[in-house]
């Protein structure tokens, strides 16, 4: 495995603490640290992961998106599920006695999805009736 250097600078208070792990654990101060990042390093990468194969599937991630972050294309798994999800949510908001809500819901994340762009001093109240007159048809 190719490695490349890490050089960190921490105060005394927490060398001297990491100085006390390592003895207790019985290994170098080097490996203590080594390893810990990899597990934390580790972790870390499969939440991001999880996360942005969640906003894939529910339409908040673009494939570009996740393909930026990832550095490789969502799966044809991830894909199906995403198109299936798709098409169930469709259904939902063609059925009439789901159609209030679901339509209510979708405009409510498409606007939380603009409100980061848009910013003006009337905004909220132009997002309140906005949503007002698109539930009214």
């Amino acid at each position: 495995m190719k490695t490349d250097q890490l050089n960190i600078r921490i105060s005394k208070e927490l060398l001297d603490d990491l100085d006390i792990i390592a003895r207790h654990e019985r290994v170098t101060r080097n490996e203590w640290v080594r390893y810990n990042i990899a597990q934390y390093i580790k972790t870390a990468k499969e939440k991001i992961i999880e996360n942005l194969e969640f906003g894939y599937v529910n339409g908040r991630k673009t494939a570009k998106e996740y393909a930026d972050i990832t550095g490789y294309h969502p799966s044809k798994e991830l894909i199906l599920e995403r198109v299936s999800r798709h098409e169930a949510n469709i259904a939902l908001v063609k059925k009439i006695k789901h159609r209030k809500f679901a339509r209510q819901a979708l405009l409510e994340n498409l606007l939380k999805k603009n409100s980061k762009r848009i910013t003006h001093p009337y905004q909220d109240f132009a997002k309140k009736a906005l949503l007002n007159n698109l539930l009214k048809k």
